[in-house]
């Protein structure tokens, strides 16, 4: 395994650039975008339409749903909710209150996908009864389940070992260089350096309660041979989801002075968006695939307008088959901070997916240039 495969990880739990706004799109497949930002976007919107989605593992569907389903409740504030969801979303560890939650969400999401009720706005009528069965199995372990504080450092200080060696003692030292060599020049300036040290070094990258890290986030913690394991990535972070803002240029001399000015942000948009969302008349629908799918790549059976795909899957661009005319937008390897960053890097990007869909008849976007662009644009 390389250094960018280690540091990327196996389970894509957020994503690596901006939500999305898809302006006249009523129908969407999501093809690996980890998390929710783009549905949140869309619902605060009141948009209609059926949002497809397709990742590589059960466990990111569930963490999906728990999450959608806190920001769709209507037993918390939307100020509530933004805080919970990005304890929940981007924090190794959690308050007892969270945690709770989770085993409380995860207890009725067991049952109800174990009886194969209706759960809105939910739709798996395109899983397998196996998959099914696993997303069950993933709810009854999270409703019962209690990580100590200790074994869920551990799993990030493993992580963090492993991808650092001899470089682990100065782990603040080389994260704080990733942050003003990569990161924010990138487009992450607004993410305050100090908050992305503390996440590379602990992985709580969020301080968003007054209450004490009470155990482990069982969401981002999967359980191999009955001990915890973190799969995900360790190296961009969970920052770059609900809006940042790509245009801010980074200063050591005008550095904000409070460290958690970009959690402060990050929850008002979060809320802003939350708000907006017609909890009386929820206008849209979330199908979620069969993980085969990215093995066929046959997609002619739904009816949709955009195809967004994550760059962790541009694979699934090759040979894909796609009904109608429809734009695809891929995300780009910017925010992949371990690939060495260069007009080069992204041209060749451009050029491989390019190649990918052209014979599904695309052709990229005349319009869309790499300037702090963190997609692509293909249309037929």
């Amino acid at each position: 395994m390389t250094e960018l495969d280690f540091s990327l990880g196996e389970s894509n739990w957020w994503g690596f650039s901006p939500w999305h706004e898809f302006e006249s799109s009523k129908n969407i497949l999501l093809i690996g975008s980890g998390d929710i930002r783009h549905i949140i976007l869309h619902a605060s919107k009141q948009k209609q339409g059926k949002i497809y989605v397709l990742e590589t593992k059960m466990d990111i569907y569930a963490r999906q749903i728990l999450l959608l389903n806190l920001l769709l409740s209507d037993k918390f504030e939307a100020q509530e909710k933004a805080e919970m969801y990005l304890e929940i979303y981007g924090n190794i560890c959690v308050s007892e209150k969270s945690a709770q939650y989770i085993r409380k969400s995860a207890k009725k999401f067991d049952k109800l996908i174990g009886a194969r009720e209706s759960i809105q706005p939910f739709n798996f009528s395109r899983m397998k009864e196996k998959d099914m069965d696993a997303l069950q199995n993933i709810f009854k372990r999270w409703s019962s389940e209690s990580i100590p504080l200790d074994e869920a450092d551990l799993c990030w200080e493993k992580r963090v070992r492993t991808l650092l060696g001899d470089r682990y003692e100065s782990r603040e030292g080389v994260s704080e260089g990733d942050f003003l060599q990569a990161y924010a020049p990138r487009g992450g300036a607004e993410l305050h350096r100090k908050q992305y040290v503390n996440w590379r070094t602990t992985g709580q990258a969020f301080s968003v309660s007054n209450e004490e890290e009470a155990e482990g986030n069982s969401t981002l913690l999967l359980s191999i041979s009955s001990k915890p394991c973190f799969s995900g990535d360790i190296v961009t972070g969970p920052f770059l989801s609900n809006g940042i803002d790509i245009k801010t240029v980074y200063s050591i001399q005008n550095e904000e002075p409070d460290v958690e000015m970009f959690t402060k942000l990050t929850i008002e948009r979060l809320k802003s968006a939350i708000e907006n969302i017609d909890l009386e008349k929820i206008k849209f629908s979330v199908h979620f695939l069969c993980p085969k799918y990215l093995d066929k790549k046959d997609f002619t059976s739904l009816d949709i307008n955009s195809c967004w795909v994550g760059v962790c899957l541009t694979h699934v661009l090759q040979d894909i088959k796609l009904k109608g005319d429809m734009e695809i937008l891929t995300e780009t390897p910017t925010f992949i901070l371990q690939a060495k960053y260069s007009l080069q890097l992204l041209e060749s990007f451009q050029l491989k997916v390019e190649k990918m869909v052209e014979a599904s008849g695309f052709q990229l976007d005349p319009e869309n240039k790499f300037n702090k662009t963190y997609y692509l644009r293909f249309a037929k």
